[in-house]
């Protein structure tokens, strides 16, 4: 009996959705190909199901439904990373803002006399 490479490269798809797209995740080019293989990944499972199980149509939709589940779910992490990111500016900024407020202006030198 050989190996059924089929699990290993869907297990290989659900560790590299697991650890690697949220490292990824200031790699844009990267990050998005993780999603396009869930993507591809998913729709031809759903169309041809596992080559091991073509008989269990369960096994078909519920393997597509957890590669889709990941898109939605590292999709969901990006947009948290980057409302973070977004509110922690915001904050500097404000911060910056406030201080300005707060500390009087440098005062201004007198323009020099003309002789």
């Amino acid at each position: 009996m050989g190996v059924p490479w089929e699990v290993v490269v869907l297990a290989a798809v659900l560790v590299l959705n697991r650890f690697a797209a949220r490292a990824v995740l200031q790699r844009p080019i990267l990050y998005w190909g993780v999603q396009v293989i869930n993507a591809v990944l998913a729709a031809l499972v759903a169309v041809f199901g596992l080559p091991g199980l073509p008989a269990v149509p369960a096994v078909r939709w519920l393997v597509s439904g957890l590669l889709v589940f990941h898109i939605v779910q590292n999709l969901a992490y990006r947009s948290q990373v980057r409302g973070a990111a977004k509110r922690e500016l915001a904050e500097r900024e404000r911060i910056r803002q406030l201080k300005a407020l707060v500390e009087p202006p440098p005062p201004e030198e007198p323009p020099p006399s003309a002789s």
